[in-house]
């Protein structure tokens, strides 16, 4: 009923205007005007009075409104529950990347820990052999422990096999 109230009044004001042109320019008989502009005047009064009338919102809209509102807050709360639980999801992962990072912090310094160590046992190890080679009494000594050991170790398998010990 809005709709056909603005057309009507934006016909009264072009018949208003033009009618009012034409009559200026005496295209028109103003009496004729004059006549046509009372019973256009009357209907669009009549038509927007009874619109105005009305009550311009009623129950059901109202209800159709508030139905309307009641199912768009149950969806936003249902998106917020939703976006919640990917967040405290996330926060989780978070947590969780953030131990294996330490985690893998640890493994790295432990790993250059054990090269640092590799290298170090590498450099004594050279060291030692090229004292042992460089001095003679070390590799003869080294070949007497050697050979020493060996007689011990029979000596030793001679005691257990005795049937007195």
């Amino acid at each position: 009923m809005r709709r056909f109230c603005t057309v009507l009044v934006l016909l009264s004001m072009v018949y208003f205007i033009i009618g009012g042109l034409f009559a200026y320019l005496n295209k028109l008989e103003l009496p004729i005007y004059l006549n046509g502009m009372a019973i256009v005047g009357f209907v669009m009064t009549i038509v927007c009075i009874y619109s105005l009338s009305k009550p311009a919102i009623t129950q059901s809209d109202l209800e159709q409104l508030e139905a309307t509102s009641l199912e768009s807050i149950t969806k936003t709360i249902s998106e917020l529950k939703s976006l919640k639980t990917n967040k405290n999801s996330t926060q989780e992962e978070i947590l969780d990347l953030e131990k294996k990072r330490k985690e893998m912090e640890l493994l790295v310094k432990k790993a250059s820990m054990a090269l640092f160590f590799r290298e170090q046992l590498n450099y004594h190890e050279r060291r030692i052999l090229s004292e042992i080679k460089g001095s003679e009494t070390l590799n003869h000594s080294l070949s007497e422990i050697k050979e020493i050991k060996g007689k011990l170790k029979a000596l030793d398998e001679e005691i257990a096999c005795d049937p007195e010990v």
